[in-house]
């Protein structure tokens, strides 16, 4: 450090060097030197400074430097003990203190206190929402009786929900019950007004993860149904079809109140769906509706008007509705017309009658137990159901049934009409008449010859039936099924008289069964339209020609007229599978230049596809037979989309053509669970929220976002998010 030269009279020289001493910082250790001023200032004092006295001496170390060496260590000592330097030196210490812990500012303390507050309350509402998801994932009516009591009143008048919330309090939910017991009546959050923001915010969320998907997949489909609810009101659900992870997932998206079922209505419900769920209309490529003509009229109908507006937007008409209709329009055979509804009587004759049901139980009983001694198989069923209207693949299973239980029904109907063999059970006029008639019926040459014929060309359709009632159905698989189908109902009416003689056996077995008379040939006349008048020399002859020839040839010609667009869109990409483009035939020129034609406008590079598809043989010839994808899906997943762009959209695009219904059909299944009777009331967004809730039960809910949603979406009592650290726009 540099000296200062002071006078001192009592040296030679007159004049005295004098040092600032080290040792006076350790000692001091508040100071510090000063190398401009050539001075000591005290630290605090200066960065920390009090208001000044009206002494001098309050300047020193503070705005002026101590320049005094010869009495530093006075003045040093004098200024540790004024009361303006401790002052300044604890507000320093406290500086000092803060920036090495910061979590011991106040603002930080603050803070996380409100952090501590902020978990806490969503730790509450955790609770809550977890209520809330457990009734609508099971579907159960969340509102009791009275439910505006007491959240922890354990009154029978209270709903599922508040029930719940008991039991989570009495299975040691600590976290809620300290809520329920000091939160006052308006920061629960369990009322019906909470339960509906709540059940909204869930609902949007679930919404929101199905139109992220769909905007991800760039192309998808549109299925829609209508169907009217318990409150008489059309509701219309609107499924989703779309690509995620090389896998083809059928979603519900809603249900939209319609008051009116035109056409142009449907269609512009449809619409405006679309547009409040941010998903891109122009990249829909495929409806898939029933055939009823508001949805499928050619001119007016929704499909014509969608088209106008997306041209792409191909129609397909459900293959489950489809096969429905031709296996319908088959059965105009006389015979099997007048079988049909024989069984639907039968159902008709158990089923509001407990008296008859239990009539027919002990006949089940009675014959189970002779078959248990005879080593034989029991009946497994003891209950007739009736025939479906809509869904043939419960017809099969109504064919099956009837077939296993043709001995108890015709015992039952012979008990039923003869009264005077049971002396204890009385039945009435009516039923004894109508179970002579049945039992005439089904013994009859006719309806057993009927019956078989039909249980055996439904063994083709069955498993397809069941097959198309999937949601992950693409076009090609359909056109394989159904292809398969029509080739062997082909080949039964090409071996009709080796089939038949199988068929007529069979017949011979169920007379034994039910004790009926052997089978003949019906009465015959010169003229008669109302049942068959055939040349033939024996009944199995008779029963060939009128009733298995017609019902196959009927069922051919349906099916070869029902599934037409469907065998021109498989056609036209079906060359692209693997399998088939190693053949020797290859892709011919002629269905590249359709494939051009119908994917022009989607195609990332049409120009280029004929070159594309050269390498794409060649590609798939190199791989062993065993190793080729069999499936679209497999297919897609395998390709390289940076490679074959081309390719690689037309298999998406083929992929997500909506060939089915049945995902809508189970969510108007589902709309009917939901909003029963005594939910009739219910609104039409707690409905779309519980029903989301209800059919997705494969989308996990992030209870953090829907707190957060439910915090900003309104003003709360409670405080659930921290604003510092929130984005208020996010939701």
């Amino acid at each position: 450090m540099p000296c200062q030269t002071v006078k001192d009279k009592s040296r030679k020289d007159g004049v005295r060097l004098r040092y600032c001493n080290r040792s006076w910082f350790d000692t001091f250790p508040f100071t510090a030197y000063s190398a401009v001023k050539r001075g000591i200032y005290c630290v605090p004092c200066v960065l920390f400074p009090v208001t000044q006295s009206t002494s001098g001496r309050a300047r020193i170390l503070i705005s002026t430097p101590l320049v005094n060496f010869k009495d530093a260590t006075q003045e040093l000592a004098a200024h540790r003990s004024l009361d303006y330097h401790l002052s300044s030196e604890a507000k320093m210490d406290s500086f000092l203190k803060t920036m090495r812990t910061p979590g011991s500012r106040i603002d930080a303390t603050i803070s996380q206190q409100a952090a501590a507050r902020v978990k806490e309350n969503r730790a509450k509402l955790f609770s809550i929402v977890k209520c809330l998801e457990f009734c609508g994932r099971n579907g159960l009516a969340l509102r009791g009786h009275r439910d505006d009591g007491d959240a922890l009143d354990d009154s029978w008048k209270q709903g599922n929900f508040k029930s719940l919330v008991n039991f989570r309090v009495e299975a040691g939910d600590d976290v809620l019950r300290r809520h329920l017991e000091t939160a006052s009546v308006r920061e629960t959050y369990i009322s019906k007004t909470s339960q509906n923001a709540l059940l909204s915010c869930i609902g949007h969320y679930v919404r929101e993860q199905i139109a992220a998907d769909v905007r991800a997949s760039g192309f998808y489909a549109v299925s829609a149904d209508e169907v009217a609810d318990v409150s008489n009101w059309e509701q219309l659900g609107v499924v989703l079809r779309y690509i995620k992870d090389g896998q083809v997932l059928e979603r519900l998206a809603g249900f939209v109140a319609l008051e009116k079922v035109r056409g142009c209505d449907i269609f512009q419900a449809i619409k405006t769906f679309l547009a409040d769920l941010h998903v891109d209309m122009t990249l829909c490529r495929a409806q898939a509706y029933d055939g009823v003509g508001a949805m499928a009229g050619e001119l007016r109908g929704c499909q014509a008007l969608f088209k106008d507006e997306i041209p792409q937007a191909t129609y397909y008409h459900s293959t489950s509705h489809q096969l429905n209709l031709a296996l319908s329009k088959a059965c105009s055979v006389p015979e099997v017309l007048r079988m049909v509804a024989t069984m639907k009587q039968l159902g008709l004759f158990f089923k509001y009658s407990p008296k008859k049901q239990r009539a027919f139980e002990e006949a089940v009983d009675t014959i189970n137990r002779q078959r248990k001694a005879e080593r034989k198989p029991e009946i497994a069923k003891a209950k007739f159901k009736m025939l479906c209207e809509t869904r043939w693949i419960e017809r099969h299973t109504a064919f099956e049934d009837f077939h296993d239980m043709m001995e108890p029904l015709s015992s039952t109907l012979e008990v039923i009409s003869q009264p005077a063999l049971q002396q204890d059970v009385k039945w009435d006029a009516k039923s004894v008449t109508d179970a002579c008639g049945l039992l005439r019926d089904i013994r009859s040459s006719e309806y057993l010859i009927a019956f078989h014929v039909c249980r055996y060309f439904f063994g083709f359709t069955k498993d397809i039936a069941r097959l198309l009632q999937g949601s992950s159905m693409d076009v090609f698989t359909a056109y394989t099924e159904i292809a398969d189908v029509r080739e062997c109902i082909k080949s039964a009416r090409l071996n009709s008289d080796e089939r038949f003689a199988d068929i007529f056996r069979e017949a011979e077995q169920s007379v034994d069964k039910m004790g009926a008379d052997d089978l003949r040939i019906p009465r015959r006349c010169a003229t008669q339209r109302h049942r068959s008048n055939l040349p033939a020399t024996t009944p199995e002859e008779f029963w060939r020609r009128s009733v298995f020839v017609p019902f196959a040839d009927s069922l051919l010609q349906e099916l070869k007229a029902r599934f037409n667009q469907i065998t021109e869109t498989a056609v036209s990409g079906l060359c692209l599978l693997p399998e088939n483009a190693v053949l020797p035939c290859g892709i011919s020129e002629d269905i590249v230049s359709k494939l051009q034609e119908a994917f022009a406008t989607d195609l990332p590079a049409a120009y280029s596809l004929p070159q594309e598809v050269d390498r794409w043989v060649r590609k798939w010839k190199k791989v062993e037979a065993g190793n080729l994808p069999k499936s679209l899906a497999d297919t897609l997943s395998a390709v390289d989309k940076m490679s074959f762009p081309n390719i690689s959209c037309i298999l998406k695009l083929l992929l997500i053509a909506p060939v089915i219904s049945a995902s809508v059909e189970r969510a108007n299944s589902a709309l009917a669970y939901v909003k029963t009777d005594l939910r009739s009331s219910m609104g039409q967004s707690r409905l779309n929220d519980l029903l989301l809730l209800y059919v997705h039960k494969d989308i996990k809910l992030d209870y953090n976002k829907i707190v957060d949603m439910f915090a900003t979406r309104a003003p709360r009592r409670m405080q659930f998010v921290d604003p510092c650290n929130h984005d208020e726009d996010e939701y």
